[in-house]
Order: structure tokens, then C-alpha cells, then sequence
């Protein structure tokens, strides 16, 4: 699941979208106003962008619904959803990370895709 930092640019996208369009400048500029996301300017300019898009193709009520809700917890919403996704799947077990989780198992090394609301899923 996606990491605190990728939640927080989110998040911070639909504030500025709220009752508008948003603008990637004025998104990139509000974020940037943080030094610890100064540190990652690359990855934040990247998922900024996405973000833009995403919450852009949003009804307004989804985006005012996803506001309400904040950052979803995720890591645990799928935990919880393991058995019940591994019977789906028809697999043996389910493993669900945090993208940060220094542990995890990826060798797919799809960690680094998730997105808030778009996990990255790796089936073997």
C-alpha cells in the first residue's frame, strides 16, 4: 500500500480541488512548501501529476467523499480482506505491505507503483 508521504500529496491535491479543477502549479506549489517533500521533488512532481489527473476524472461527490474519509488505512482494510482475497484468487495466501515495510516481499518490485487508493498488487 502506499506510503504517508504519497497520502499526503493526495490529500493535499483534493484540498486544492475542492469546488475546482486542479491546478498542477498551484498543487506543486503548496506541497513544495514542505521541506521534507523538497527532499523527493522528483517522486512528489511525479505523483502530483497523477493525483491531478485522477482526482480531475473524479464526480464531484467522490472527491468531496474521499476528503471526508482522509487517508484510508489501507494496510489494514487488506489485511483483513486477506482470506477472503485469497479464496477469490485462488491462492494459498495473501501478504499484504506497507511500501516502506523494509521486509516485504516484492520481486516484482512493484512497491514503489502504489498509489493511494491503487495499491500495487504482486500474484505469483
Amino acid at each position: 500500500v502506499a506510503s504517508d508521504w504519497k497520502w499526503r500529496v493526495y490529500l493535499r491535491v483534493l484540498e486544492v480541488a475542492r469546488g475546482k479543477r486542479p491546478q498542477l502549479k498551484e498543487v506543486m506549489r503548496s506541497i513544495m512548501s514542505e521541506p521534507d517533500m523538497r527532499a523527493k521533488a522528483r517522486e512528489v512532481a511525479e505523483l502530483a501529476k497523477w493525483a491531478v489527473r485522477d482526482i480531475s476524472d473524479l464526480p464531484p461527490a467522490r472527491k468531496e467523499r474521499r476528503m471526508e474519509v482522509g487517508k484510508l488505512d489501507e494496510l489494514n482494510v487488506l489485511k483483513e480482506a486477506a482470506n477472503f482475497l485469497a479464496r477469490e484468487l485462488g491462492v494459498e495466501e495473501v501478504l499484504v505491505f506497507d511500501e516502506e515495510d523494509e521486509a516485504r516481499y516484492d520481486p516484482g518490485r512493484r512497491a514503489p507503483l502504489a498509489r493511494p487508493y491503487r495499491p500495487a498488487v504482486y500474484v505469483e
